[in-house]
């Protein structure tokens, strides 16, 4: 009798939960089918989703390869670092690719990435255009904790990033876990990297990563991340080191991964 109890309240809690998220399951669909109809407007960008059909990395939806697409054809952010590779990488490459035809603009992404399988893989969707636009860069992943006044956060970032200053940040990595299925911690890189206060103004676009969204809006009291609707990617535009709610930050190094 108890078992069956709960599997029925089992089934009532899938079928409410299905109910509580229809909204939202709405709203992704339609960023998906508009972003289907941004990425088909456009020669280059339907060759780059044709090569990236078959990535192992973990991906992007279309409606997410779409807005950040749409970021840097309306930003156009000069450097761009993007913490954690992929598909997402050939994307960008894309919208530099249709800078340089329409208005000879050119930018660069430095793509970081810890584990050489994915470099590997984002080299080989990579046609020979997109390397002008790109740099890939292997590093190790580093787990930290980052401590000022009375604020600790736990989570992991790149060992060493590299000498230039970027103009925009997208953060999709590294992993923020020692292994599968082990807790989760934050992407640090943003945080170490405006920690520097070494920056004019930077744009912040985070995929997915609730901790790592929380842990950036903390130290962000007068600017708000806002999300691309229906795309899971938060977006802050034009942080200066005066928005910034940050001590002096000492850095604790706790473990180096090897891959």
């Amino acid at each position: 009798m108890g078992f069956g109890i709960k599997t029925y309240f089992r089934k009532v809690w899938k079928k409410s939960k299905k109910i509580i998220n229809f909204p939202k399951t709405i709203r992704n669909k339609r960023a998906n089918t508009l972003g289907q109809v941004y990425m088909a407007a456009h020669p280059l960008r339907i060759q780059v989703i044709d090569r990236i059909k078959e990535t192992i990395s973990t991906g992007m939806e279309i409606s997410q390869y779409s807005a950040i697409h749409e970021y840097v054809k309306k930003r156009k952010p000069k450097i761009l670092f993007e913490f954690g590779g992929g598909a997402s990488t050939a994307v960008l490459c894309a919208a530099y690719r249709e800078l340089v035809d329409e208005e000879g603009f050119r930018g660069k992404v430095y793509s970081f990435e810890d584990v050489p399988k994915y470099i590997d893989h984002t080299r080989s969707i990579l046609c020979s255009s997109d390397l002008k636009y790109c740099e890939l860069v292997h590093r190790k992943k580093v787990e930290n904790i980052l401590s000022w006044s009375e604020k600790k956060i736990w989570g992991f970032s790149y060992e060493k990033l590299v000498d230039v200053t970027p103009s925009a940040i997208l953060i999709d990595g590294p992993f923020e876990a020692r292994e599968k299925d082990s807790p989760r911690g934050v992407c640090l890189d943003g945080l170490l990297w405006l920690a520097n206060r070494n920056f004019v103004s930077v744009d912040i676009l985070v995929e997915g990563k609730k901790k790592t969204v929380d842990a950036l809006q903390s130290i962000l009291p007068g600017k708000q991340l806002q999300i691309i609707e229906g795309t899971g990617i938060h977006i802050v535009y034009g942080v200066t080191p005066s928005d910034l709610l940050l001590g002096d930050v000492k850095v604790q190094p706790q473990r180096i991964f090897e891959n």
